[in-house]
């Protein structure tokens, strides 16, 4: 602030700004104080009221709302950051990147993105720097394991990683502790949970470099801790077993899970059907049906001879050749055209590549 202007400038107060061509109103937000008086330096955030393009470096001249008469100015030293108030931590950020060079840049703008990687072309938006110096910077501060390179040319802050690690980790053992038949958590419900500001492409290249590290682990598409094993208890496995042979004794007209849960009479009945199925021992069908694995195959087997003979399949035949009703019937031949062992024509089967 000039040493001439005759009052301090306070927080939030409504001024113009001038940069290059550029002239906007906005406000001025003083990070570590209230008031900036006359003659003093002081780290601002400017909330603009209307789009404005900078650059780190570029110069800038403040002016008073009304009248307007220059109050002061100063130069752009991060061009896209959000920092809070009164936070030493943002303060010392702010100082660094306003001292330490492109390589500061470069390393504090990854270590504020914690443990969501970045782009290339988006770190150089939000660093400032130019996609081909940047390269350079970052190649520097990889050797020097301050940063580590993702696939995809995703990049992330060696605490950033050492946070999203931990995160997972934590998450994880909750997990475990509510649901402890499952092995892991789908991928994009782990994304959403774990780090919801990264992308999925983001995301796949930091749960890569966790996976070769030995810092988690994958089952199929679900993200697990190294080395979890299900093993259920007395009590969860004679309910797996009871469970097991009511779908069993269901054959081609299965139960849902509904009734399943009221003939055991438990409230983890549907852990328990998720367990079975991992297990590939029962299949869940549309509109909760569950039957078990066995009665499935069989049920393949019969349309496979039935299609080589004929050709072709109504669902009354379909219905027939497993002895039950159109209540279960259509679920089934559901399955089977997701499946890709029929394929519907018109209203008959015939057989799908997959049978």
């Amino acid at each position: 602030l000039l040493p001439s202007w005759p009052r301090p400038l306070r927080h939030g107060e409504r001024v113009h700004l001038h940069t290059g061509t550029s002239e906007v109103v906005g406000r001025v937000l003083l990070l570590d104080r209230d008031e900036l008086h006359p003659g003093q330096e002081a780290y601002i955030q400017f909330r603009s009221e209307a789009p404005l393009v900078v650059g780190r470096g570029d110069r800038y001249i403040i002016r008073s709302y009304s009248p307007v008469h220059t109050m002061g100015g100063g130069a752009v030293i991060d061009p896209h950051g959000r920092y809070r108030r009164k936070s030493l931590r943002d303060l010392e950020e702010l100082r660094a990147r306003e001292s330490g060079g492109a390589a500061g840049v470069v390393a504090q703008t990854l270590a504020r993105s914690g443990p969501v990687p970045l782009a290339l072309g988006e770190l150089s938006r939000q660093a400032g720097i130019p996609p081909e110096p940047l390269e350079k910077e970052l190649q520097d501060l990889a050797a020097q394991g301050e940063v580590r390179s993702l696939e995809g040319g995703y990049w992330i802050h060696r605490r950033g990683y050492g946070e999203f690690v931990a995160a997972a980790r934590a998450f994880l053992e909750d997990y475990y502790r509510q649901y402890p038949l499952r092995v892991g958590v789908p991928k994009e419900e782990f994304r959403r949970k774990v780090v919801p500001g990264a992308d999925a492409r983001g995301f796949a290249a930091a749960l890569a470099a966790a996976v070769a590290a030995g810092d988690l682990a994958l089952d199929r598409d679900r993200v697990a801790l190294p080395g979890r094993e299900v093993r259920p208890g007395p009590e969860e496995a004679r309910a797996l077993e009871r469970l097991e042979a009511e779908v069993r004794a269901g054959g081609f007209s299965p139960p849902t899970v509904a009734e399943l849960t009221e003939r055991l009479g438990r409230r983890d009945v549907e852990e328990l059907v998720l367990y079975l199925q991992e297990q590939g021992r029962v299949v869940r069908l549309a509109s909760d049906f569950v039957i078990h694995a066995e009665h499935l195959a069989e049920a393949r087997e019969r349309v496979r001879a039935f299609l080589q003979a004929h050709g072709r399949m109504t669902v009354a035949e379909f219905r027939d050749l497993l002895q039950t009703s159109r209540k279960y019937a259509l679920p089934l031949l559901e399955h089977f055209d997701t499946a890709r062992w029929t394929r519907r024509v018109g209203d008959d089967r015939m057989a799908g590549p997959a049978l």
